[in-house]
């Protein structure tokens, strides 16, 4: 299990928010005050004793009064709550104002976005083809990757967080709480503070840092927040986050995406996988997933056979020091969580058993930066699994954020995995900049398909023949 931090403004993230102290302060203080002045005359009256054991019950009794109306809107969405409202395309659109050239993202993102159904962006991405070919042969045997800790970044990431964050945290909390989703855990995740865009480097640097500290700035980063009154029945826009968006003005003028380390926001480090499964009668199946409607990202999309983040664990507690090895392992482990293959008390041991006697082997096949998250650093890995192998039995762990419902493809030879990697696709796409069409896939799943198809697309490269030998008939 990942380990926990819990900071002075992050307490809205216990199950059980004890807020009522702080939101009720002059109920409380006048109850007090109220139950002190009766305590004072029951002093010099004939029935004193009487009277302040009343007072006393009084007192406790409002408190109560307060303490359980608190819970009970705590159960519910409120309607005067504030609520986060997406605004990434209106960040586009302020961007492309400023833009004087045709290859500037910002502009080239708003000639994408004129040609989605809507003219509406629903989530984008920069990908980077010669990084990415450089990840594909590193994974396969060319060279190592190596990291250098920076420690716990929290203090420097969150020490200019705003009541305004924290009010959209509290917000969103309440909005997945009317979804009945799961406890927000804040678990400890690795964060990537070197940049990928020129190529790989020979060390990158990462960090630690909490998945909330993620949430204060890449998530929100691209909303707004509007506060309702249930009085009135109206809404009005209440504070705009999207200035934390991390662009900045060159000097021609034109409004570019800031470097991971510049940009001073979380980066917590995805990662994803497309599971390529041979089972025992011979078949191929790529299997996806729906995310549930409770999800906090992606609900009721399509995603991939495996996502999330690294966990700080992946890193400290495997002994794994080459990068690749440990995004690999992360994609790995959120494979197996999500297909229920980890048993209720499965850790780094159990996940390592499963690799070895499942013939599991994860490779990183490319790199994105998610723009709709504040350009987060992303990784995609395909799986190949030797699923026949194992005779396993899968638990009955409830997994919240995804749906029981799958969805398999099968295929045979590399050419009918490359056209069900087309078909998921759906995105338009400028050289580096990639927009999503389709309404039904989540941005990880079109990158890991396209990242893929590119891939294969190269008949010679060591991914290719890798998956060809992956493919061959067992004897």
């Amino acid at each position: 299990m990942s380990s926990e931090k819990h900071y002075p403004f992050f307490r809205p993230l216990v199950a059980f928010r004890l807020k009522w102290l702080e939101r009720h302060a002059f109920i409380h203080l006048s109850i007090a005050v109220l139950a002190l002045g009766i305590g004072l005359i029951s002093h010099f009256t004939e029935h004193g004793s009487a009277i302040t054991l009343g007072a006393i019950a009084f007192a406790v009794l409002a408190e109560i009064m307060v303490l359980v109306g608190d819970v009970r809107a705590l159960s519910k969405p409120r309607l005067d709550h504030i609520e986060v409202r997406d605004a990434f395309g209106d960040i586009f659109e302020r961007i492309e104002e400023g833009a004087s050239a045709s290859e500037d993202q910002g502009r080239v993102l708003r000639q994408l976005v004129k040609q989605t159904p809507d003219n509406k962006i629903r989530a984008a991405a920069i990908t980077y083809p010669q990084t990415n070919a450089q990840i594909r042969e590193r994974a396969l045997g060319e060279g190592t990757t190596p990291l250098v800790n920076e420690g716990d970044l929290d203090p420097h990431v969150v020490r200019n967080c705003s009541q305004f964050l924290r009010e959209a945290l509290d917000g969103k909390i309440s909005q997945l709480a009317s979804r009945h989703s799961p406890v927000f855990f804040n678990q400890q995740k690795i964060s990537l503070l070197s940049d990928l865009d020129g190529g790989v480097p020979n060390v990158v640097c990462v960090g630690q840092v909490s998945y909330v500290a993620s949430t204060l700035t890449n998530d929100f980063c691209t909303k707004r927040l509007v506060r309702h009154d249930k009085h009135r029945g109206v809404e009005w826009p209440y504070f705009d986050l999207t200035p934390m968006f991390p662009v900045r003005t060159g000097d021609d003028g034109i409004e570019r995406l800031m470097g991971l380390r510049e940009s001073g926001l979380a980066n917590h480090v995805g990662i994803s996988t497309l599971a390529l499964i041979r089972h025992a009668d011979g078949q191929f199946r790529l299997q996806l997933h729906v995310q549930s409607a409770r999800a906090d990202k992606g609900a009721n999309l399509i995603v991939p056979s495996g996502s999330g983040s690294l966990d700080w664990s992946d890193h400290v507690k495997t002994g794994l020091s080459d990068f690749f090895d440990i995004t690999s392992y992360g994609a790995t482990r959120e494979f197996l969580e999500e297909n229920r293959y980890l048993p209720e008390d499965g850790g780094h041991k159990a996940i390592a058993s499963l690799i070895e006697k499942m013939g599991i082997e994860t490779l990183p096949i490319g790199y994105f930066r998610w723009l709709d998250h504040g350009g987060k650093p992303e990784f995609s890995h395909v799986t190949l699994v030797e699923d026949g192998a194992f005779n396993h039995v899968r638990n009955n762990l409830n997994v919240p954020e995804i749906e029981a419902a799958a969805r398999t493809y099968s295929f045979k030879t590399i050419d009918e995995l490359k056209a069900i990697c087309a078909s998921l696709v759906g995105a338009t796409t400028s050289t580096q900049v990639v927009c999503a069409t389709r309404a039904d896939c989540s941005m990880p799943l079109l990158m890991n398909a396209l990242l893929l198809h590119e891939g294969l697309s190269q008949p010679d490269s060591k991914l290719v023949k890798k998956i060809a030998a992956f493919l061959a008939p067992r004897a």
